[in-house]
């Protein structure tokens, strides 16, 4: 649909294009930002675009466990702080999927909310 709509709002001013993602390994990831039509697939990703990515939310789907979104986390963080496409990330901590949680209802974090605010972090 984005190709659709910048062809149709070609004077539009966009300064960076939000995506979602539920994949649980890096490589899906990385198909789905960047594209994959050089290696034979059929994915264009979201840098044909030629703006800056914000990851608006990210994690594994309801069918991993906890730790399938530690192992995907570790993974797709390191990824994310280097490539020069993503502007902005943020993992999907909610009900919906409690296995990506990041905070117990206390406030205290999970294992994984640990992990998170473990790994290195250009932000900081």
């Amino acid at each position: 649909y984005l190709q659709d709509f910048f062809a149709a709002c070609s004077g539009c001013k966009v300064d960076y294009i939000a995506v979602h993602a539920y994949y649980c390994d890096l490589s899906s990831l990385r198909d789905y930002l960047e594209g994959n039509t050089d290696a034979g697939g059929s994915l264009q990703g979201f840098m044909q675009f030629g703006k800056p990515i914000w990851l608006t939310e990210f994690s594994c789907d309801t069918t991993h466990s906890v730790a399938d979104q530690t192992a995907y986390m570790q993974a797709a963080v390191p990824y994310l702080e280097n490539s020069p496409n993503i502007f902005r990330y943020s993992w999907f901590s909610a009900d919906e999927i409690p296995s990506a949680e990041l905070a117990n209802s206390d406030g205290s974090l999970t294992a994984l909310g640990t992990t998170y605010v473990g790994l290195p972090q250009s932000c900081r």
